[in-house]
């Protein structure tokens, strides 16, 4: 490191670094955006059970207090394990309070505690 080097630092010419542009757009596109529409207090996510982690994931937003859309995976619609995976959706459902309803065959909807659903009567 040189004399010079040295005065630039003191002077204030040593080369600055150059901003990401596009990062700095996005974030202002982001703020923008949470200004506009705010955190909400519940959210309605989709999940689709694949495997064990899926159905942690399930569970995890229903404690947060979510609506779950769970779409069953062709794998986890087999027999055996289309059984052992519904009845731990309606376990959880039943243990925090919450319901659960078929939607169609491939989908079903799991509420968080004090929400219930409005099943409609068989025919």
């Amino acid at each position: 490191m040189g004399i010079f080097d040295n005065l630039g630092k003191i002077f204030g010419s040593e080369k600055e670094e150059q901003p990401d542009i596009e990062k700095y757009l996005q974030e202002i596109e982001i703020e923008e955006e949470q200004k506009k529409n705010p955190p909400a207090d519940f959210y309605v996510k989709s999940i689709t059970i694949e495997d064990e982690q899926s159905l942690q994931n399930v569970f995890s937003e229903l404690e947060q207090r979510n609506i779950v859309i769970v779409k069953l995976s062709s794998a986890v619609k087999q027999q055996p394990r289309f059984k052992k995976v519904v009845d731990a959706l309606k376990d959880n459902a039943t243990k925090i309070q919450g319901d659960i309803a078929a939607l169609d065959e491939n989908r079903l909807i799991l509420t968080p505690s004090r929400v219930r659903i409005v099943k409609a009567a068989k025919r």
